[in-house]
């Protein structure tokens, strides 16, 4: 992708999402971009950016802004920040909110929804230290795709097992038929809406 290319949509992402991509990046962006502009029927990624540099259409434009924020996601991601949660930021707040009972978690960039049920699952294997206490988490994310499945709460095989116990998977998820799906009452603790940024 030439460099003029690559700072338009680099542009037009920090416009609408106010995330900076940096030019290591630019090789990311044909391979998330060539299948927005198959979708559009472009004949190649050179004929959509010609298109985005006139007047795109809204959808265009936002899907072009969903390719290029989605990440690989997954339960329990990365570990230790989970681990601190449990063992460090829970019990502070179990302690700090003991007279209001009540937490609540904003999940920004939640993506397919892995990240905040890891909270969620973390939190009830805590109960112990909030029993009873009212506990709300919001996912937010720019990708409406990301946050329907989110909102549906089921997983694959393969992404049901990327960093979950086998004992933990079954205690929270039901498998149906070829996807784990997050056990009704426990899906509650975790809310998904769109976040705008108010760019225009």
């Amino acid at each position: 992708m030439r460099l003029a290319d690559f700072a338009m949509y680099a542009d037009l992402l920090k416009r609408k999402s106010g995330l900076a991509l940096g030019n290591e990046k630019s090789f990311l962006l044909d391979s998330r971009l060539t299948p927005v502009a198959k979708k559009w029927g472009f004949p190649s990624l050179e004929y959509m950016t010609v298109m985005m540099r006139g007047v795109p259409d809204a959808g265009l434009v936002k899907d072009v802004v969903e390719a290029m924020t989605m990440n690989d996601t997954s339960f329990f991601r990365d570990e230790i920040p989970f681990q601190q949660f449990s063992e460090i930021i829970l019990p502070y707040f179990a302690k700090k909110r003991a007279k209001k009972r009540t937490i609540k978690i904003w999940c920004a960039g939640c993506s397919t929804g892995q990240e905040p049920y890891s909270l969620a699952m973390a939190i009830l294997e805590s109960q112990k230290l909030v029993p009873g206490w009212k506990i709300e988490i919001l996912g937010t994310d720019l990708s409406d795709s990301a946050l329907e499945k989110a909102s549906r709460g089921e997983y694959s095989q393969f992404e049901a097992q990327r960093g979950i116990p086998v004992s933990v998977l079954l205690k929270y998820f039901e498998q149906k038929g070829e996807f784990w799906g997050v056990v009704g009452s426990h899906r509650f603790r975790m809310r998904a809406t769109r976040w705008h940024s108010g760019s225009k």
